[in-house]
């Protein structure tokens, strides 16, 4: 049971190229895309004797925020900066499969797969990774109409600009009311992701620095070979995009 979460775990960052982010782990925990035990299955990735030692001479150890308990909470949920804190026992650094640092923009820990693992995930295990995909790009999705919501909330645009960007909710931009992610996620709920609504994230600057993190996540959702294998098994997800 073990090794099948591990596994699971590392197909579900692998596919993440620019790795995530502490607070979105926080965040796939809220939407139910991964376990809430994951610090324990991460840990359980490192052997004892690696976990005791600071790779690559570096000595900070890895402390952050808990989770929000058992369960999945309820979207709209805020995270409380007085969170008591939780030790994972290993350290940050580069390792065989994963690179783990702190993001000083942002707060928290990047977490992000090596490129080996990346391209194996790639072009030997596109089958295995189909649904990990998918929900990588739901997750992108709710991520970008986060930083959208957020951009108008702070009115950092450019007002001659607004109508031809997704910024913009009308017209070419309106989101069709019968779409099955709308409903699902959008509908009747806040879809603010929960650290996005932080106090500090206040400036153009801040989402940038967000934006930044997801970049090359964002860029592999147009990888080529992913999207012929998602089109060859259309019919079960095609529903998710209103095209069957």
């Amino acid at each position: 049971m073990q090794d099948k979460q591990a596994c699971a775990l590392i197909v579900k960052l692998g596919v993440f190229p620019g790795g995530l982010a502490s607070l979105d782990l926080r965040e796939l925990v809220r939407f139910g895309f991964i376990s809430d035990d994951w610090r324990t299955t991460l840990s359980n990735l490192f052997p004892k004797e690696t976990q005791d030692q600071t790779p690559q001479g570096k000595t900070d150890a890895i402390s952050e925020n808990r989770s929000f308990g058992p369960g999945t909470p309820k979207p709209g949920f805020k995270h409380s900066p007085s969170q008591l804190m939780d030790q994972l026992s290993i350290n940050t650094g580069d390792f065989l499969w994963i690179q783990i640092n702190k993001i000083p923009s942002i707060g928290g820990l990047l977490f992000k797969p090596s490129q080996a693992v990346h391209q194996f995930l790639l072009k030997e295990l596109q089958q295995e990774t189909q649904d990990a995909e998918f929900l990588k790009l739901e997750y992108l999705t709710l991520l970008s109409v986060s930083l959208l919501a957020k951009i108008r909330s702070l009115s950092v645009y450019n007002e001659r600009l607004m109508e031809n960007s997704a910024v913009c909710r009308h017209g070419l931009w309106e989101i069709a009311e019968d779409n099955t992610f709308y409903n699902k996620y959008l509908k009747d709920r806040s879809v603010m992701l929960s650290y996005l609504e932080g106090s500090n994230i206040k400036t153009a600057k801040d989402i940038l620095n967000i934006y930044n993190i997801h970049e090359p996540n964002l860029q592999s959702s147009l990888n080529i070979a992913v999207i012929k294998s998602r089109i060859a098994n259309l019919g079960k997800y095609c529903s998710c995009f209103n095209i069957c």
